[in-house]
């Protein structure tokens, strides 16, 4: 299944969290954890976690069809989803009904050539649209076009946090006046229409020689914070206007990942590898962060609960999650994951305590396995 998240369960000791803050390489480091596979047994289930959850069908149509599933946001009670296969920006209404979209690829003004990321600012109405070496384009929220930024940069990941907007280049060949050619985040200050240059972080030496590895997506909101992770660090970043500091680290002992290991092997060389690497999906909401690694070979989910001080190493499906979908967008209220047709029809063939669902089961009797993926709302507990 393709889409399908699978929760492994994960074995750990968890060793503690340090809060004091302290500086290496000049920059602060907030808060450490100290994570080491062990025997501790603790999980926890969708149904500690959320009390309810909403699906939403897409509407299908031959002018609406969705492929691949690049990003997916909700604000102001629209869902949002880039399409990386037909490079088209979707807008849907809560009963899934298409709002309006934006498939502009070309050459020209208002056009785009290869639509990367995209981001919303809430307060300010806009919609930022950043197409990989061309343009940054700028919309407001009902799709229209407002201006847009010829930078001509590389870059996998997207970002906007005030006057400044964020590029993830992670190996894209950028060239920086002042600074050296791969620039892995980019600070673009959109009020004077200026490329500031790169914005430092302590994990820059683990970069040197890498290969690609996809991630998919660099950043994500918490507050007026951006945090920004990359797939070979043990740190989440947190972005505001031009500063840098780490707000969470991660020691996993001896799996922690060389400083030097891609000075003399390959990415293709670490999925064999015992350390941890490979951090992705990270989200962030008031009661809750979480994020998935690849340690000692194995597939990991960790999720910590602030309140509690607790960290968790696995996450259960149960009778509220029933086919568990990657968790793409979270808020202080929900958790938004989405899975394409073929795969709910594949778990429903593969799944019996699906099947016997009373919510799956209607899911899959109002569709085919053409039609657009259905998007999951999963709302935390209060």
């Amino acid at each position: 299944m393709r889409n399908a998240f699978v929760f492994v369960l994960c074995l750990f000791t968890i060793i503690g969290c340090q809060t004091n803050s302290k500086y290496e390489d000049n920059i602060l480091i907030e808060n450490v954890f100290e994570i080491i596979p062990g025997s501790d047994k603790d999980r926890v289930r969708y149904s500690d976690l959320f009390d309810s959850v909403r699906y939403v069908r897409l509407e299908t149509t031959d002018d609406i069809l969705i492929k691949d599933i690049t990003q997916l946001k909700c604000v102001n009670g629209k869902i949002y989803i880039l399409d990386n296969k037909t490079q088209t920006l979707f807008c849907f209404n809560m009963d899934g009904k298409l709002a309006w979209k934006i498939c502009r690829t070309g050459q020209g003004p208002q056009e785009y050539s290869r639509l990367t990321s995209f981001d919303i600012d809430e307060r300010n109405g806009k919609l930022y649209l950043f197409s990989a070496r061309d343009k940054i384009s700028v919309c407001d929220l009902s799709g229209n076009f407002m201006k847009e930024y010829n930078v001509r940069l590389g870059g996998t990941s997207f970002a906007c946090g005030g006057d400044h907007l964020y590029i993830y280049a992670n190996n894209n060949p950028n060239h920086v006046e002042g600074s050296e050619t791969n620039n892995y985040l980019l600070l673009f200050d959109e009020e004077k229409n200026i490329l500031k240059g790169k914005l430092p972080f302590k994990a820059d030496k683990r970069f040197g020689t890498m290969n690609t590895y996809n991630t998919s997506d660099a950043f994500c909101r918490y507050g007026d914070e951006v945090r920004f992770f990359m797939p070979f660090s043990n740190s989440i970043y947190s972005l505001k206007e031009d500063s840098v500091y780490i707000k969470y680290q991660f020691d996993f002992g001896k799996y922690n990942l060389p400083d030097s290991y891609f000075e003399n092997y390959t990415t293709d060389d670490i999925r064999e590898s015992k350390y941890a690497y490979g951090l992705n999906s990270f989200w962030e909401s008031n009661k809750y962060f979480s994020f998935s690694m690849y340690i000692n070979e194995e597939y990991y989910q960790i999720l910590y609960d602030k309140s509690a001080d607790k960290i968790y190493t696995g996450i259960l499906s149960d009778d509220i999650s029933y086919c568990s979908p990657l968790l793409r967008a979270v808020t202080d209220d929900y958790a938004m994951g989405s899975l394409l047709a073929e795969d709910l029809f594949l778990i429903n063939n593969f799944s019996k305590e699906s099947r016997e669902n009373a919510i799956f089961k209607e899911i899959i009797s109002e569709m085919t396995e053409d039609d657009n993926p259905v998007v999951f709302f999963y709302y935390f507990k209060k």
